[in-house]
């Protein structure tokens, strides 16, 4: 194996003219070439492995075979008869190689033209690399017009190799890319041939795109563009274009196939027969479905096309989400009966109720949840069983839909009992009480075990250990927050009061409930917003 720090191996390009083809081998030298122990197949003939083909090539063979040396370049570039062996054979190809008859590897005939005429562009640069391996070599660069075919000659036309095309220096009126595609072009030689024709199409800046694309994430209900690129090619298998990340394109008149590809994120195109495509078809019921795995057929003409193009993409077959709900007496931690509970899909936009049902002492685990994103689901206390109460709610948000499974805990307060506990809140500095503010949830490590307490209101706990968090703030008291231990206001507030117990703000306090009581009473503080922040929301808000 070989270890490549930096490559620039360059190899020989004809610019076909009326010039013999001996005259038309690029030399060039090997700056910066820094390559050891090469073991990989990069030009048949380069048995010097400086990056061209040529008369060297052939001295340098001659006194290996001669036994004058034992050293080659690269020993896959010297067998270019492709026996394993290093012999005479190899010779008799090379000198073919270099008088232009074709001998080994593929030929490569490369174009760039205008994208709606396919004219050939008056002038382009064309970079060409080899990927094996994973390793990447340079071969060559050149300027190519209209009166000169640039070929390529020589090439391992293994189809495990990989070729790619960088198009820049576009005449006047042609950028160097489209959107972030940048007018790359990758390909690799078919099974068993030896030739390959690249057309390279680049669109003029000012071309009006006359075709949308759309890509729809139906788990999170919304357009997505992000989970691969498109490629768009004709009935022919001619590429028009290579990697799109863009939903508007140009193509002249023609019938065309476009293709996604995906990257490796945990979602797919939709099937049509799947029981995810059921859901959309009962939520959507104009929403057509169907199988786009070999791409989408479409035919544009006077500049229109004949049909939608949409990409579907949803949950990787036999993945789905889940939730396991529990309703516990917040006293004893043991399960009750009798809890109405809801789970609702997208709650801020269509609140679908996906089940609804009554709890009966025991786990219940909700599986088949398709939807992602910020609010994908609510699940809810629809009503507390006699003798209990339980208010509020929790949010499922996932990125995708990947097996993924959240537990749900409600924490219902017998009637029962004793709530000798309260909570208060105050403004800073004056300590004037403001219990007014907001509700506050109470949590227990990362559960929620009360929704909704409001300050001065008695409310009941088990002993262990807890910490407050602020729920939502009304508008009319946007003015106040808890307030940054870490601020100048902060720093002022921890120089007045003891801030061991306040978690990163002096709205959120850890305490203790012992023998049914909290051993130091729950004090939380607000301040006003500093005055930028106001300001700030105030130009957000015109």
């Amino acid at each position: 194996m070989y270890k490549s720090k930096r490559i620039t191996a360059l190899l020989a390009g004809s610019v076909i003219a009326a010039v013999p083809f001996v005259s038309q081998i690029t030399v060039v030298s090997a700056e910066d070439y820094v390559i050891e122990n090469p073991e990989v197949l990069t030009l048949f003939g380069d048995v010097n492995f400086d990056g061209s083909v040529g008369i060297a090539d052939a001295v340098q063979l001659n006194r290996y075979l001669l036994g004058q040396t034992d050293e080659l370049g690269n020993w896959m570039n010297a067998d270019v008869y492709e026996d394993g062996a290093i012999d005479a054979f190899d010779m008799v190809y090379l000198r073919k190689h270099i008088l232009g008859e074709k001998t080994t590897g593929g030929k490569v005939n490369i174009k760039v033209v205008e994208m709606m005429t396919g004219e050939e562009l008056e002038t382009a640069d064309v970079l060409f690399t080899e990927e094996k391996d994973s390793c990447l070599y340079n071969i060559g660069e050149w300027t190519i017009t209209p009166d000169d075919e640039l070929n390529i000659y020589g090439l391992p036309n293994d189809p495990s190799y990989t070729y790619l095309l960088w198009v820049s220096n576009l005449p006047e009126g042609y950028g160097d890319n489209f959107g972030v595609w940048d007018h790359t072009f990758e390909f690799s030689f078919d099974e068993n041939s030896d030739t390959k024709d690249v057309v390279i199409r680049v669109l003029a800046d000012d071309e009006e795109c006359n075709i949308d694309l759309d890509y729809m994430d139906w788990t999170q209900g919304e357009e997505y563009i992000g989970y691969g690129n498109v490629s768009i090619s004709d009935k022919d298998g001619n590429s028009y274009y290579q990697k799109l990340y863009v939903d508007k394109v140009a193509l002249p008149d023609g019938e065309y196939n476009a293709k996604y590809n995906l990257f490796d994120y945990p979602v797919q195109l939709v099937d049509p027969e799947s029981d995810f495509a059921k859901e959309i078809k009962e939520l959507y019921p104009d929403i057509d479905i169907e199988d786009i795995s070999d791409g989408i057929d479409f035919t544009v003409k006077d500049g229109k096309a004949d049909k939608d193009i949409r990409f579907n993409f949803g949950p990787m077959d036999g993945c789905s989400n889940y939730v396991t709900v529990n309703c516990i007496d917040s006293m004893t931690g043991e399960q009750i009966e009798g809890a109405e509970i809801a789970i609702v899909e997208a709650p801020k936009k269509y609140a679908r109720t996906v089940k609804s049902w009554t709890s009966d002492g025991e786990s219940i685990i909700i599986s088949g949840l398709y939807h992602t994103g910020p609010y994908a689901y609510e699940v809810k206390v629809v009503s507390a069983p006699e003798g209990y109460t339980c208010t509020g709610s929790t949010y499922l948000n996932w990125g995708y839909v990947y097996n993924y499974s959240n537990d749900v805990n409600f924490y219902f307060i017998p009637d029962t009992a004793e709530k000798g506990l309260t909570l208060n809140v105050y403004k800073w500095p004056d300590n004037e009480l403001y219990n007014d503010y907001a509700t506050y949830s109470i949590w227990t490590n990362d559960e929620k075990i009360l929704g909704e307490v409001r300050p001065g209101e008695e409310f009941a706990l088990p002993d262990g250990d807890y910490y407050t968090v602020p729920n939502a703030v009304s508008s009319e008291d946007e003015k106040y927050e808890g307030i940054e231990l870490d601020s100048a206001l902060g720093l002022e507030f921890a120089g007045a009061v003891n801030c061991d117990d306040y978690i990163g703000r002096s709205d959120v306090f850890h305490f203790t409930v012992k023998d049914g009581k909290t051993t130091k009473p729950i004090k939380l503080y607000v301040g006003e917003k500093p005055q930028e922040e106001e300001e700030e929301e105030t130009e957000v808000k015109e």
